[in-house]
């Protein structure tokens, strides 16, 4: 059960922002759809990761050490419980270890589906953005929880002091998980760590991937809980390392890639009412969307 305080801090934040034009990335209908209550029992997660729901979300108590949730205005703090277990463990281990707060962004709604705004991902409960920015532990006033935004660790092209041992030890904590599927970071991250293993095997950066953009966080998901019969599991990355495939990320080609993305409202909403009508069978019934 979340906890009534924790809940009704949640509250708060989403009646306030949904006042404040300056908390608005998107138009408003993006901010606050859609909205529910998690359904009751088990987590499992349904369908693909960009295609799917959340049966059975869960949240934070409030209580957990080493962790700050950000931006909780957009509804975007539930997940499978493995994933909110797993998430509970890096708080300790940064509490105890790193000294410092992990700061934990989009997670899913509380029963999953497409977003507005946001991801293509994210659906079904296993996937989380963690900022490579991390903060002193301690209270946190509501402008910086809700405004402050992610911070990349590149300066000029090149590799900032944003990314130093911290951030090494969480990624190697989390690519030796076993319940970890993938993390994606930004191609020059997986490129500096495969120039320095000492905390990283061949396993472990394996699962560490290059992707487009991810230079101000990591993208951690996790594999289909045992289980949930539902859960479509992504293909294993391929066997080796990665280091001896970066180059193309690098290249004219890899840049022109990056250039088709599409980030404006009107896509984003496009992606979200296909995501509406492709949502798995399992799914009716689970995620009640709601058209803009």
């Amino acid at each position: 059960m979340i906890n009534h305080k924790f809940k009704s801090l949640l509250f708060i934040t989403l009646v306030i922002a949904s006042s404040c034009q300056r908390f608005r990335p998107w138009p408003g209908q993006a901010i606050l759809a859609p909205r529910s209550n998690p359904t009751e029992g088990v987590s499992q997660a349904i369908g693909y990761y960009s295609s799917g729901c959340l049966k059975g979300g869960k949240t934070f108590n409030g209580r957990e050490r080493g962790l700050i949730i950000s931006q909780t205005r957009k509804g975007r703090f539930w997940g499978h419980s493995q994933l909110i277990d797993l998430l509970t463990e890096v708080g300790e281990f940064s509490h105890k270890v790193l000294k410092k707060a992990v700061v934990i962004g989009d997670l899913s709604l509380s029963r999953g589906g497409p977003t507005v705004g946001g991801h293509s991902s994210h659906q079904n409960g296993l996937d989380v953005d963690i900022w490579f920015d991390m903060a002193a532990e301690g209270p946190r006033s509501f402008v910086l929880l809700q405004t402050e935004e992610m911070k990349s660790i590149l300066k000029d092209g090149v590799m900032g002091k944003g990314f130093a041992k911290p951030q090494q030890m969480l990624l190697s904590l989390l690519s030796q998980d076993k319940r970890v599927q993938r993390i994606f970071v930004h191609p020059l991250i997986k490129k500096k760590l495969c120039s320095d293993k000492m905390l990283f095997n061949e396993e472990s950066l394996r699962k560490i991937r290059p992707w487009y953009g991810h230079d101000d966080h990591l993208h951690l998901r996790l594999n289909c809980p045992e289980g949930d019969k539902s859960c479509r599991k992504q293909p294993d990355p391929p066997v080796g390392d990665g280091c001896d495939q970066l180059e193309w990320w690098f290249t004219e080609e890899a840049q022109a890639e990056q250039a088709k993305f599409n980030y404006s409202f009107d896509s984003m909403k496009e992606k979200y009412l296909n995501g509406i009508e492709s949502r798995p069978k399992e799914c009716l019934g689970i995620y009640q969307g709601e058209k803009l």
